[in-house]
């Protein structure tokens, strides 16, 4: 299936390229309030922007970094749990070390994916602006360029018309009559 009519498609898309993060609109608000707006006021709009529809797992599946905490999280959980379930012979035990690992680990990977998109993109923007600050010279020839091109011409048509040059001799190199 493909949306090719939906608002949130990307501008510069064609048929078989990938679609960048810069090239999407941004899921969630980016601005950050200075400590003027009351907290109270602060906590009352962020509770009521919850919603029940929020928490579809259709939702939770579109947050960046969701998928790997869970990942990690569920791997984590089933470790712990099954070490500590195989050394002390106790399931209540073995659920609450799993039950903490499921946290630790969902916190970890959680971190780790943050990190890591944080760093891509602050290596994207260096890109962007390395590529941004790179001389065009095809863009701007200067006759320096322009002459040196001539030259290099010149001596190709040179070389053509050598006299040691076997491409110029007429008979065939196999009759040697």
């Amino acid at each position: 299936m493909q949306d090719t009519g939906s608002s949130d498609s990307a501008v510069n898309y064609s048929q078989g390229q990938k679609i960048l993060l810069r090239d999407t609109s941004p899921r969630f608000e980016d601005t950050t309030t200075t400590g003027t707006n009351d907290a109270k006021a602060e906590l009352k709009q962020a509770v009521n922007s919850i919603s029940l529809a929020d928490f579809k797992l259709v939702n939770l599946a579109t947050i960046p970094c969701f998928r790997n905490a869970g990942m990690i999280g569920f791997s984590s959980m089933l470790i712990f749990g099954s070490i500590t379930f195989l050394y002390n012979r106790n399931i209540t035990k073995a659920t609450n070390w799993s039950a903490m690992g499921l946290i630790l680990g969902s916190i970890v990977g959680w971190e780790q994916c943050r990190l890591k998109r944080q760093n891509d993109k602050e290596f994207t923007q260096l890109a962007i602006q390395t590529v941004a600050k790179k001389p065009k010279p095809m863009l701007h020839k200067d006759e320096k360029s322009i002459e040196n091109l001539r030259r290099i011409e010149a001596l190709k048509k040179d070389w053509d018309k050598h006299p040691n040059d076997i491409s110029n001799d007429t008979k065939p190199w196999y009759k040697v009559w």
